[in-house]
């Protein structure tokens, strides 16, 4: 059963966007994220998706998604210097190129729950050992404190309390320590 879930999911998003993405960009990107968590939770109504995380291996692979989304006359909803934000076809699609990434295995470590951090590169998946299990059980279990403010901190955690994952005490505890080691550390430096 877990094996045809990850073939309907390959199939999925290859037919709504990675084939032509990966075509145009060179092999340059892959989709990481809460679309391919809410896939694996039983929601493959691609309107429900809040957003398509894609991330990319370079500047040039940028440049061609950008190009892509263009090409479809997507809308540009917004820009900053970390990501673009497309709409096209109903759904809105964040290129992130704050970081480049040689591999979805590369961005792991910037991912900020374990349920989140599921990466597709058209072909593999590539995640932690604890992904599935987290996401069977709804189970929020913080991966990475890097550039997560303490109220980002507190809305992600939210936003997925009322996607009706669930937090332990003992983690609770974990992320208040790491945040206070956080912010005692940048009061030192």
């Amino acid at each position: 059963m877990v094996n045809e879930v990850f073939e309907n999911c390959k199939d999925f998003f290859n037919n709504l966007i990675l084939n032509e993405l990966l075509l145009i960009s060179n092999n340059g990107c892959f989709l990481g994220g809460g679309a391919l968590r809410d896939y694996f939770c039983g929601i493959i109504d691609k309107k429900k998706y809040s957003d398509i995380d894609i991330w990319v291996k370079s500047k040039e692979s940028f440049n061609l998604a950008i190009k892509y989304f263009e090409s479809k006359d997507a809308i540009l909803k917004d820009s900053s210097d970390t990501f673009k934000v497309f709409y096209f076809n109903g759904i809105y699609y964040d290129v992130h190129h704050w970081k480049y990434f040689d591999s979805p295995i590369d961005a792991m470590q910037y991912v900020d729950m374990t349920i989140n951090c599921c990466f597709f590169d058209g072909e593999s998946f590539f995640f932690p050992d604890d992904f599935i299990y987290h996401i069977e059980n709804k189970m929020i279990v913080w991966n990475c404190f890097n550039g997560y403010s303490i109220d980002l901190i507190n809305e992600r955690l939210k936003k997925m309390v009322r996607k009706g994952f669930n937090i332990s005490k003992d983690e609770i505890k974990r992320i208040n320590i790491e945040i206070f080691r956080k912010n005692n550390k940048n009061e030192h430096t």
